[in-house]
């Protein structure tokens, strides 16, 4: 059982990786925000139950795992959208909505209403500037919320959560190994598991009843096993971990692949214009044209004439690169301070490349 808390502790550290190396993006700004903060919620919830079963209180960890499980699906939910941005505004104003509530119970109407607008207009400040549409979407968000209540559905997507999962799974089963409708009937399992565990209910499960002379019943209680109980607790945090990393890297595909079309389709534009006489055309965008996001070039002998150093300790240089006799680029070339010292030992191997 040990290997089984071990796995979903390192299952629970690649979903830290991911979350560090998450970028939130002005163009998807509240959707960025609202898929962090389930993330966040899953993991917090993860990582409370992982202790408590290190202490082997399986029972307390059950609501957590809940927690996990429920979190977990908002994730797969918000990550697989074909419209990512658009259904991440209704989940951040969701949510917002929720805490609005809480704001009203402990104060009042008047204030929570307040502090309701004032939110929005921050977030509609901020986003406005980069997109003019940003109160139109977030007027858009709220009449949808409006139309999923009157629908009875207590969610930002306004249908049955786990049907919408079973739906989702279909663009994540390569990454769990596992059909869909193979995830589906695993998660109902997984469901039913924790509302029976993390709910209030009758918990006397008595082995017999015993009466007796006067009248009294003397309650045996049933054995119940607390390695089943652990093993329950860390199968279903397993699973929804696992979902929530299929559905991560799902999103973080995603959001590469549509930056890497915007670049080539900006870099093909740059590059079609005309260059004035005796000038050079850029390597960057040269490469972008060509696909070259994301990926690894190695450019030995390269020319180190001047350089200039910034204020952050940036060294920085230009140099005339040839791909072949008849294509000649113009590349700048950025080490970071960090790695000056390395620029150096460079130097000091290739007296030929010592600046001028």
């Amino acid at each position: 059982m040990d290997s089984v808390l071990d796995q979903v502790t390192a299952q629970l550290e690649r979903l830290g990786e991911y979350r560090e190396r998450f970028v939130i993006r002005i163009a998807s700004l509240p959707a960025d925000l609202a898929f962090l903060g389930l993330l966040d919620e899953l993991r917090e919830a993860a990582f409370s139950a992982i202790q408590l079963c290190h202490l082997h209180e399986q029972q307390a960890a059950f609501p957590l795992v809940r927690l996990a499980f429920e979190a977990a699906q908002r994730v797969i939910v918000l990550a697989t959208d074909d419209d990512y941005a658009r259904v991440g505004v209704d989940a951040w104003l969701y949510y917002l909505r929720k805490d609005t509530k809480i704001v009203q119970f402990a104060r009042d109407a008047q204030e929570s209403h307040e502090w309701y607008s004032r939110r929005i207009g921050e977030m509609v400040n901020i986003w406005s500037r980069y997109n003019p549409a940003a109160g139109s979407l977030f007027h858009e968000a709220s009449e949808r919320l409006d139309a999923f209540r009157k629908g009875k559905a207590d969610n930002f997507v306004g249908g049955d959560m786990g049907a919408i999962v079973a739906e989702r799974y279909q663009k994540l089963a390569i990454g769990l190994g596992k059909s869909p409708s193979e995830l589906k009937e695993l998660n109902r399992a997984i469901y039913g598991a924790l509302s029976r565990e993390s709910h209030a209910r009758i918990r006397l499960e008595p082995e017999k009843l015993q009466v007796l002379e006067d009248g009294s019943v003397k309650i045996v209680p049933r054995s119940i096993d607390q390695a089943d109980r652990r093993k329950l607790v860390l199968g279903c945090l397993e699973t929804s971990l696992a979902e929530a990393l299929a559905a991560t890297a799902y999103l973080s595909q995603n959001r590469d692949k549509h930056s890497a079309e915007r670049l080539q389709f900006e870099a093909e534009r740059l590059a079609a214009k005309p260059l004035p006489a005796h000038f050079r055309p850029d390597l960057g965008l040269h490469l972008i044209k060509a696909g070259g996001t994301a990926t690894t070039f190695r450019f030995p002998n390269v020319p180190v004439r001047k350089v200039g150093i910034f204020s952050d300790g940036t060294i920085r240089w230009s140099a005339n690169i040839k791909l072949a006799p008849a294509q000649e680029f113009i590349a700048t070339f950025d080490v970071p301070r960090q790695l000056a010292t390395e620029l150096s030992c460079g130097f000091r191997r290739r007296k030929s490349f010592i600046p001028s």
